[in-house]
């Protein structure tokens, strides 16, 4: 309602204040009434803003981060554009969250430096222009935010700065006079490092010794949690986490934080009944703490799910049971929803898990977990408005949505030109790009085995950019999902790249591509694999042949035939590969007549030089006739 009260009034005020340039010094402004008051407005919204954010449970709104974002550059008179009464400075906050929530939520990396230093400009301005240094709290959270941005959080954030920034802020913060400032700050950071070490990344060490990720996240991770506690919650001074509700707030959610990273650790070390002990205790000590109950239920479900032992296949109704609670603690919370479909899927009830997945969307309707599994109990054409819903809901979690519609649009509306556009949009979100950053990346396949769905997604963008004839980008899209499963892709998608290079010319790097898949003896592949080989080889014999290099050409050849002949045994006649093996080779044998006919002599002959011409010339004539027994098999399998 303030928040309400104070734009209408602002309206209102704008539209009786003349358009006279008026001086912006300090003096004039206090004289001005209404310039004074143009300002007092001003920054009385962005705070309100920033009060309704801080309190709210719910995300900070879209818009909030759309009009930071729209604000970038732009300089308007007595405007939160400018950043001159600090405004930038509290959209910033508002738009980072970190105090309270995972930060970042509705920005890419670009739109998240930018903020920043938008931020940064706004405290040096207001030192410049109206005499107010920034705080070395504020000089820190500046710090933190970046942190945040480059630490995973976003895709294509680097790590390295991330890791400094952190330790770089635990260490300034010890001169922060406030105690809850302190401890917030150092909580905060040290989670971040707890989580860069879980994600592989090796934090830098005064030893040469090395450091087992696992073992150094749980270290900062257990720190980050004693720092949360010693948090007072009924402080009143200070500013930004001096008001009760956002210092409980702050508190609550980095002790849950810090909670879970603990239990991750101890996960990744293999320590699974120190983990399940952690939570369990977290639960005893705050058993209405719905991040609590939640998180126990996350490990008991992720444990009965990829571990194969007894003990774990019995744990069924406990995850069950967990999660069930937590979804009556807070029943306007999806995640608990969307893992109790993923049980009952597991389980084999999909009507129940249709349903819980319904429900998570219901909350959140990019929801990751729950719209996977729409997605593969219901099929597209039954999901497709949910689809259509997720990517509207502009969330850094909806690429499942964005990679279902772009598919379709390949495969069943042949719009390859839209169909590139979603998946370029799957490929930013983060439940594509990044999910091991992801705790819920878990659930994301009812399958044990390791996703591959971001090497699926460039594929499928190659495969477009194929069809559209945009070669070099398919190349380029090809190379990234072989970059991002470390030279695991898939049969299909080494065929794919190595026609388009084959079309490119790159014959070399087709024929190594297809003989990769050869020796994979994917018998749906090795006919088409075969056949790519044989005319990456034909097209290397003539370019070498037209260089002067009849030897290598004609071994080049020769390798050509064997190759094909030797996947003719399994093919069977009649076929439309048969057909186009029976052409190739026929090709193969006619390009003989392009080659001097001493290629063709047996070495172990000793016949007399001029015997041996005309013995030359027959051979050479013998496998050119070959071409034509080939053309006219192929002619009579029509």
């Amino acid at each position: 309602s303030l928040l309400f009260y104070i734009t209408e009034t602002k309206t209102n005020c704008q539209k009786e204040n003349n358009s006279q340039e008026k001086d912006r010094s300090v003096l004039k402004a206090v004289d001005n009434t209404e310039e004074s008051l143009m300002i007092r407005f001003e920054f009385a919204r962005s705070t309100a803003t920033s009060m309704k954010i801080l309190k709210s449970d719910a995300s900070p709104p879209k818009s909030i981060t759309d009009d930071a974002i729209d604000s970038l550059g732009k300089v308007e008179k007595h405007s939160s554009d400018t950043g001159e009464f600090g405004s930038a400075y509290l959209a910033f906050l508002n738009v980072w969250s970190g105090l309270k929530q995972m930060p970042w939520a509705y920005c890419n990396i670009s739109q998240a430096r930018a903020i920043v230093q938008e931020a940064a400009s706004c405290l040096q301005k207001a030192a410049i222009d109206w005499g107010r240094k920034s705080t070395p709290y504020e000089n820190l959270l500046l710090k933190v935010a970046e942190a945040d941005a480059e630490g995973g959080f976003l895709f294509g954030g680097l790590l390295t700065i991330a890791s400094k920034r952190y330790h770089f802020c635990i260490e300034k913060s010890e001169t922060l006079s406030n105690k809850n400032q302190k401890n917030i700050i150092q909580a905060h950071c040290m989670a971040g490092i707890s989580r860069l070490s879980l994600s592989g990344f090796q934090q830098p060490s005064e030893t040469k010794e090395a450091h087992v990720p696992s073992d150094v996240a749980e270290k900062f991770s257990r720190m980050s949690l004693v720092e949360a506690e010693k948090v007072v919650v009924d402080s009143e001074s200070g500013r930004y986490t001096g008001i009760p509700f956002v210092t409980k707030r702050s508190r609550e959610f980095h002790k849950s934080l810090a909670s879970q990273l603990v239990a991750d650790s101890l996960i990744r070390g293999g320590n699974f009944d120190d983990a399940a002990a952690f939570l369990e205790s977290a639960v005893a000590d705050t058993p209405q703490d719905f991040e609590a109950v939640f998180a126990l239920g996350f490990f008991r479900l992720r444990t009965v799910c990829f571990h194969t032992d007894e003990e774990a296949l019995s744990g069924w109704k406990t995850a069950q049971k967990q999660l069930l609670k937590a979804a009556k603690l807070d029943p306007s919370k999806p995640s608990p929803f969307a893992l109790l479909g993923y049980w009952y899927e597991r389980k084999g009830d999909a009507t129940r898990a249709i349903g819980c997945y319904q429900k998570a969307l219901q909350f959140d309707a990019a929801h990751p977990v729950a719209g996977r599994g729409i997605l593969r109990l219901k099929g597209f054409y039954e999901a497709k408005s949910l689809c259509e819903t997720a990517t509207n809901a502009n969330s850094p979690f909806n690429g499942w949505a964005w990679s279902a519609i772009g598919m379709h649009k390949s495969s069943i509306d042949n719009d390859n030109e839209m169909a590139a556009i979603c998946l370029q949009e799957a490929l930013r979100s983060t439940d594509i790009s990044s999910p091991q950053n992801e705790s819920m990346s878990k659930f994301y396949s009812v399958t044990l085995a390791k996703s591959k769905e971001l090497s699926d997604t460039w594929t499928d963008l190659a495969l477009c950019y194929r069809r559209l004839g945009r070669f070099s980008a398919a190349i380029k899209a090809f190379n990234s999902a072989l970059f991002t499963v470390k030279d695991k892709l898939s049969p299909s998608a080494f065929v794919s790249w190595a026609q388009v290079e084959l079309e490119l010319g790159l014959v070399d790097e087709a024929a190594e591509k297809f003989q990769n898949v050869i020796e994979q003896n994917d018998t749906s592949l090795v006919p088409v694999a075969s056949f790519g080989r044989g005319c990456a080889l034909l097209s290397i014999a003539q370019r070498e042949a037209h260089d002067g290099k009849a030897g290598s050409a004609y071994s080049a050849l020769t390798e050509a035939i064997s190759v094909v002949k030797h996947c003719l045994s399994s093919t069977e006649n009649k076929s439309k590969n048969f057909l186009c093996m029976m052409k190739i080779l026929g090709d193969m044998h006619t390009f003989g007549n392009m080659l001097p006919p001493d290629v063709f002599s047996d070495e172990a002959s000793e016949l007399k030089p001029t015997d041996k011409v005309t013995a030359d010339l027959q051979s050479q004539i013998s496998f050119i006739a070959e071409g034509e027994k080939y053309y006219r098999i192929a002619e009579e399998s029509i």
